[in-house]
């Protein structure tokens, strides 16, 4: 496992030189909002709302972060209540060079949440770090971009299903 990690690790350090003195345009920035869901278990679960962040560091290459909530954890509120929050944080590529839809990215996750079983008074809380790889297809207008993407997290980690969000909305860019 630590081996797999340290090769894939190696592979990108080899590649990002070329890419980074490849370009010279400026940075950008952006900011957004997005709605989404979880469909890990095979249905739309979990709704969720929050605001996102873009930083490019060159044009191909990018830094994002988002933070998203989920106001009704189990949707069953005569039985469980409860709440979440999901913070996200990766490297973004854009494979095949500025002005083009496609991104990918990997990072980390951060989340958390709190719930309460109605029934028994039991209440329960608990935080989450685990890694995150993203496909994300921004329609790259001017101003507006509208934006969906596919978040896999639990990759690296065994025992766990890997989870799977979608994210729909939009960025503004600043710069």
């Amino acid at each position: 496992m630590i081996y797999c990690i340290a090769r894939s690790f190696l592979i990108g350090l080899i590649g990002l030189p070329a890419a980074l003195s490849a370009q010279d345009a400026p940075t950008e920035f952006s900011i957004g909002l997005h709605t989404g869901f979880d469909f890990t278990q095979g249905n739309v679960q979990q709704h969720r709302y929050g605001v996102q962040s873009y930083v490019g560091l060159t044009n191909i290459l990018g830094i994002a972060g988002s933070v998203s909530f989920v106001p009704d954890l189990f949707n069953r509120p005569a039985v469980l209540s409860g709440y979440a929050w999901e913070t996200f944080v990766t490297g973004r590529v854009r494979p095949f060079g500025v002005g083009t839809p496609l991104s990918l990215g990997y990072g980390l996750s951060y989340s958390g949440y709190r719930w309460r079983d109605v029934r028994r008074n039991v209440e329960t809380s608990n935080t989450r770090r685990t890694d995150v790889a993203i496909i994300s297809i921004e329609l790259p207008l001017p101003f507006v971009r509208p934006f969906g993407e596919l978040l896999l997290r639990d990759l690296l980690v065994r025992g766990f299903q890997v989870g799977a969000n979608a994210h729909f909305g939009f960025n503004v860019r600043i710069r």
